[in-house]
This record gives C-alpha cells, sequence and structure tokens, in this order.
C-alpha cells in the first residue's frame, strides 16, 4: 500500500492576477517613466512576475532604453526590477549590453549586474565581470577582468 500526502500550506504564493499580452506604463508629471510589455504577467500582490518581457525606460527628454529578457520580477512599490534570461540593453543610439542577469534600480535611475557583460557600439567590443551604469549606457563601470576589441585590436 502506497500512502501519497499533500500538504497544502498558506506560505505557498499565490498570484492575484493573471495577465496575457500586458503593459504597464508608470509616468511621472503626466510623463512616460517607464513602460512594461510582456507576454505574461503574474501579479502577487507587491510584485509583479513577467515573462518574456521588454521593459522601455524615458530619460527627461523622452529618449529610451530597452531592456529585453526571458523573465524577470518587479516590485510594484518600488519599480525596481530583476531580469533573468538572454537579457539585452538597447539605447536610442544603438548602444547593446547582453548579459544573462540584470538589476534596474528605478529610484537611483541605475542597471547593475555581477554578471558577465558584452557591451558593443559601432565596431567595438567591450567585456568584462560586474557591470554599473545609467540606462542609457553613458556612464558605464565594468568592475572586474575588463578588455575591448575594436580597430586597435584587443585592449586590456
Amino acid at each position: 500500500m502506497i500512502l501519497i500526502f499533500l500538504l497544502v500550506s498558506d506560505s505557498i504564493p499565490r498570484f492575484e492576477q493573471m495577465l496575457t499580452g500586458a503593459t504597464i506604463l508608470s509616468t511621472v508629471e503626466g510623463k512616460p517613466s517607464w513602460k512594461l510589455i510582456a507576454d505574461t504577467v503574474y501579479d502577487f500582490g507587491g510584485e509583479y512576475k513577467v515573462y518574456n518581457l521588454t521593459v522601455i525606460i524615458y530619460d527627461r527628454s523622452g529618449l529610451y532604453s530597452r531592456i529585453v529578457a526571458d523573465s524577470g520580477s518587479m516590485d510594484k512599490n518600488s519599480g525596481n526590477m530583476q531580469a533573468f534570461g538572454n537579457v539585452i540593453v538597447e539605447t536610442y543610439d544603438s548602444v547593446r549590453l547582453e548579459t544573462n542577469y540584470l538589476i534596474w534600480d528605478d529610484r537611483r535611475d541605475r542597471i547593475y549586474t555581477p554578471d558577465t557583460v558584452v557591451i558593443m557600439s559601432g565596431d567595438r567590443i567591450l567585456r568584462g565581470i560586474g557591470f554599473e551604469s545609467d540606462p542609457s549606457l553613458r556612464r558605464i563601470r565594468i568592475k572586474r577582468n575588463v578588455y575591448g576589441e575594436g580597430r586597435e585590436g584587443i585592449v586590456r
């Protein structure tokens, strides 16, 4: 005789709402701050879990950067986000960052990761581990194992 017990616990997170083909827009003083577009969004009250996502982050002048990832989570109160799997950041002026994990701190207006990054701009490629920048990728800081490739060859 085989007995199977199923333990149902209140500690298992339950979503309040599931949305498909969702778009969520955040504004500041009537201007777009960011827009989340996702195939599927699970609303867990204080947090969204999102799948196949695009986040568009607008700056004060209306220019934007776009984050694309397989999945992520977003805190509804702070607007902070974590993106997981095949994360790509593209700026309006064609700078591209690739990584597997990225954090966006909405209040500090910073994106960062402890992971490996590849940044491409024109014919230049910059690689390293650990990264922090503004979402427009204008003020980049790579923390270690930094090297680049370009017209002059490889630079370490």
